[in-house]
């Protein structure tokens, strides 16, 4: 029998640390792959919060493009003009004569389908650099296709990746966690980010509510590195207005998230616009903690919904996992991940060839 020759890859991402949800996905990835015989050259996208430091980075980022020795480059972005942010490596990858994969994993797309600014116009090029480009949901192809992207080039896969979280469920947690753990009877952990978006304040409002009603509960929040610092100002004085700032703590870009989520009562992703497949959502899942998210982007069955921005309804939806007994907890069949490791490889050799 004929063998199947492994492509050579190289993967172009914002690998930890600082831990973040696209970097940890890619970083997990690799290691899928290389288990599948995958040769893996990793291009480090260091983050930088604002437009103009993040381009610099990444053209830093891209003349390194241009040393690999692998044909194929496989590219992860999020938000609109963290894309743009890429056009450095998308160009040098084109004129070095690679074959370029883009995965987009999120962001707010659908806006930029509406629009006929000269940012829109950017973005259309752009999209036209990329041999194939995979959407993480079915919306987001969708409005792919409307900015241009051919059918043909288009491909929706979702961030479900094979469950990897026995091991990172090993990473101990810090020992200030541990204290408040041993400390609270009900630990909620939110996932996000120090922007207004990710919905952190009307989960301070729901913590507040919560003990109002007389529930010994704490929130954890994990944000990642950055961030908007005038925000976070708004958290502070916010937590001291509802009287919550002794129990509200937070942790930045931390590597014992998985384990965070194994030893708290309830996980929550809270943001209030757009997002594509949240991958704290997915690894909560997988471990069996109940999972409370907003009504926005696409979550996987099992969720508790609420509204986004709403923090009554959130605090609904947080009561009702509380409820759960452990044998109700819906645990996700994840053979998900599994053909998408699958698909991934099919694409890789189809370039290939």
């Amino acid at each position: 029998m004929e063998s199947v020759a492994r492509p050579d890859i190289a993967l172009v991402a914002p690998f930890p640390p600082p831990y973040g949800g696209m970097g940890v996905r890619f970083e997990q990835m690799a290691q899928c792959l290389e288990k599948e015989g995958v040769s893996i050259e990793k291009v480090r996208l260091d983050a930088a919060d604002r437009f103009f430091p993040r381009l610099l980075v990444f053209l830093r980022s891209s003349i390194q493009v241009l040393k690999l020795r692998a044909r194929i480059v496989h590219i992860v972005t999020g938000s609109i003009l963290n894309f743009i942010a890429l056009t450095p490596v998308l160009f040098l990858a084109k004129i070095s004569g690679r074959t370029i994969v883009l995965s987009i994993g999120g962001g707010y797309w659908e806006r930029e389908s509406l629009s006929s600014s000269f940012r829109s116009k950017l973005v259309r090029i752009l999209l036209r650099f990329p041999d194939v480009i995979i959407g993480c949901n079915k919306g987001l192809t969708k409005t792919l296709a409307s900015l241009g992207v051919a059918p043909n080039n288009l491909v929706c896969i979702s961030n479900a990746l094979p469950d990897e979280y026995g091991v990172r469920c090993s990473i101990p947690v810090s020992q200030e966690f541990a204290n408040i753990r041993k400390s609270q009877s009900i630990v909620l952990l939110y996932i996000g980010a120090l922007k207004p978006w990710y919905g952190l304040l009307e989960t301070l409002d729901m913590l507040a509510a919560l003990r109002k009603k007389g529930l010994d509960v704490t929130l954890v929040a994990l944000v990642k590195e950055g961030g908007d610092k005038e925000f976070f100002s708004i958290l502070d004085e916010r937590a001291e207005v509802l009287c919550i700032k002794d129990c509200f703590h937070m942790f930045v870009s931390v590597p014992w998230a998985v384990s965070a989520m194994a030893q708290s009562d309830s996980v929550i992703r809270a943001t209030n616009t757009i997002e594509g497949d949240s991958r704290a959502v997915r690894e909560a899942l997988t471990i069996g903690v109940p999972v409370i998210a907003s009504d926005i982007g696409h979550r996987p069955d099992g969720v508790i919904l609420f509204r986004a921005g709403d923090a009554i309804s959130m605090q609904k939806a947080v009561e009702s996992a509380l409820n759960l007994s452990p044998k109700c907890r819906s645990i996700y069949d994840n053979t998900e991940g599994k053909e998408n490791i699958k698909r991934i490889l099919e694409i890789y050799r189809q370039l290939q060839d």
